[in-house]
């Protein structure tokens, strides 16, 4: 226990620290999450089911993404005008911009795929909520040496913090699904607003990951979602850093596969590290 504390990470802060310096420091977390599953073994069996979840969601999304890839591409290019060189010379302007709208395309191609993988593995969080949160309980345990919670005890108490966290985890994806529908919505009845709303999709999706996967850890606090907001904000380098690095992991063959049980050890360090205040 003794070597698990001095090897624990130092904490960070916007205060003292070079942006660029916290952003580094948030987009490693994600990859310490992996590390610590790797060396603790303790940790292995409460990983098991958010990993079989995981796969099978993962597969079930990535297989309806490519029974329809042909579907989402001619759907994207909807947007775009339809440009026809009408004379040898317009292909000075409709040859660039053919290649600009097709590499445009690829873009949110990619980028719906991307969001796909970390709706599965969203998903597969919600219904795996009970065993991260005992995987988070571990993980502050190994890290800090006690838990910081404000729970009630026994079996009564147990159940309703196992209820609590289900509820908690639905409503954040639910919040999160109700900005992309919105989004998507614009993008869809605006012309032209898809440069607008795939990027603001994507920063969403960013800054949501620290919220999400240091969720139990959080709720565990029984913090409003205010203080949690501003816990965001207050800190938003490192919080880019951690989302952008857990974005890319869900999409990675492979380790897309393991990510949820680490991605969550890394939102309990976050949280170790650079602990919200209740401070107004």
């Amino acid at each position: 226990m003794q070597s698990n504390r001095e090897s624990s990470t130092q904490p960070v802060g916007p205060s003292g620290r070079g942006g660029l310096v916290s952003l580094a420091r948030g987009f490693a977390l994600p990859f310490e999450g992996f590390r610590l599953l790797s060396r603790e073994r303790s940790l292995w069996a409460l990983s098991t089911v958010p990993i079989a979840l995981t796969i099978g969601l993962l597969a079930i999304g990535m297989g309806l993404l490519f029974e329809f890839s042909g579907s989402l591409w001619d759907f994207i290019g909807g947007f775009w005008p339809v440009l026809e060189a009408k004379a040898w010379y317009t292909w000075v302007w409709v040859a660039p911009l053919r290649v600009f709208f097709w590499s445009l395309s690829g873009g949110l191609f990619l980028l719906a795929i991307a969001a796909g993988a970390a709706v599965s593995v969203l998903v597969a969080s919600l219904l795996a909520s009970p065993f991260l949160d005992a995987l988070t309980r571990r993980v502050e345990t190994l890290v800090a040496g006690e838990i910081q919670e404000e729970s009630g005890a026994g079996v009564v108490g147990g159940l309703r913090e196992t209820g609590r966290s289900m509820a908690a985890e639905a409503g954040r994806i639910g919040f999160l699904l109700i900005i992309w529908v919105v989004l998507s919505g614009l993008g869809l009845f605006i012309p032209g607003a898809q440069l607008v709303t795939g990027p603001l999709m994507l920063a969403t999706t960013i800054l949501f990951m620290p919220l999400q996967f240091s969720g139990s850890v959080l709720d565990r606090r029984q913090l409003p979602f205010a203080i949690r907001r501003r816990w965001i904000s207050a800190n938003w380098p490192t919080m880019v850093g951690f989302g952008l690095a857990s974005f890319i992991l869900c999409f990675v063959p492979g380790l897309n596969l393991l990510v949820l049980p680490a991605l969550v050890s890394a939102g309990t360090l976050l949280v170790l590290e650079v602990p919200p205040t209740e401070s107004r």
